[in-house]
Formats: structure tokens, C-alpha cells, sequence
């Protein structure tokens, strides 16, 4: 399930691959830019995450709209399609 990562690790091109690909992903999902503030801080998330040996790219996917749904409960104002329940509840 996990592996787990050294801190003098290096990513791989696929390691990178997989990133962007969850990163994009969700910013489309969410309707953001990946270069935006709030794009940069799941990039963040997201890599914190892989850091800590999550390497499965659903399961990565799923915990970064969990990041992405804490995130914009902190924004105020802010309207974001992932604080709004969906069919399966969330």
C-alpha cells in the first residue's frame, strides 16, 4: 500500500508523471489553475503526501480532495465545487 520514501529521495520522470497527473486532475475537478495559490498549495499536499510513501494514484487522488475540501472550509467566501456533498455523500 505505502511505501515508504527517504528524505534524500529523488522523483523519478514517472514519479513526476503520476503527480501532475493527480494534480491536474483535481484542479480541473475543482475548477482551479495549477499555477494559482490554491493549486500550489495541493502541488504542496500532494507531494507531502507521496513524501510519506502514498504512491497508489487513487488513493493519492482521493486524499488531495480531502486536502482540497480542509483548504476551502479556511477560505471564506470562497466558493469551491469539493465542500458540496455529491451522490455517494461526498
Amino acid at each position: 500500500m505505502w511505501e515508504r520514501a527517504t528524505s534524500d529521495c529523488v522523483l523519478s520522470a514517472d514519479d513526476l508523471t503520476l503527480l501532475e497527473r493527480v494534480l491536474s486532475k483535481r484542479c480541473r475537478y475543482l475548477g482551479i489553475s495549477p499555477d494559482s495559490v490554491e493549486g500550489q498549495m495541493l502541488a504542496s499536499s500532494l507531494i507531502e503526501l507521496f513524501q510519506v510513501g502514498m504512491r497508489n494514484e487513487d488513493e493519492l487522488s482521493t486524499r488531495l480532495l480531502r486536502v482540497a475540501r480542509t483548504l476551502a472550509f479556511r477560505m471564506v467566501g470562497r466558493h469551491c465545487p469539493c465542500t458540496q456533498p455529491t451522490s455517494n455523500g461526498w
